[in-house]
């Protein structure tokens, strides 16, 4: 995934030319300075919103999570098993980012609640299930 994110950002972006410059003479303070702080925030906002628009996409499709959680065989579904539509998993995502914000409380509620549910989660009215 990451490399895709690094080929997106060198073919489509104008962090080409930065990233070069910076690569060629990398103790170049200047070069250096362009590359970090003007597109720093750039790659972060572009992967930060394909990660969402991924993690979306795959918990509402019949895989019922992104490929992690495929491989770890766990899926997101409804409280009753059902897969999750697409809008529950808006709002899921939505509130995964909310809950980063504040001090990750809304992740760290996974260890400390009854059905393990974090706050996107509760919002959402979504489980984190093991597959069968």
């Amino acid at each position: 995934m990451m490399v895709l994110l690094i080929l997106f950002f060198l073919i489509f972006t104008d962090i080409k030319d930065a990233f070069i410059k910076y690569l060629d003479n990398p103790r170049d303070f200047q070069a250096r300075q362009d590359f970090l702080f003007n597109y720093r925030n750039k790659i972060r906002d572009i992967s930060t919103l394909i990660f969402i628009v991924y993690s979306i996409i795959f918990e509402a499709s019949p895989f019922q999570g992104t490929l992690g959680k495929v491989l770890l065989k766990i899926k997101v579904s409804n409280i009753d098993g059902s897969r999750i539509t697409i809008g529950k998993s808006v709002i899921r995502n939505i509130f995964k980012l909310v809950s980063g914000f504040i001090i990750c409380i809304g992740l760290i509620m996974v260890a400390i609640t009854k059905n393990k549910q974090g706050l996107h989660d509760i919002v959402a009215k979504t489980v984190v299930l093991k597959n069968k």
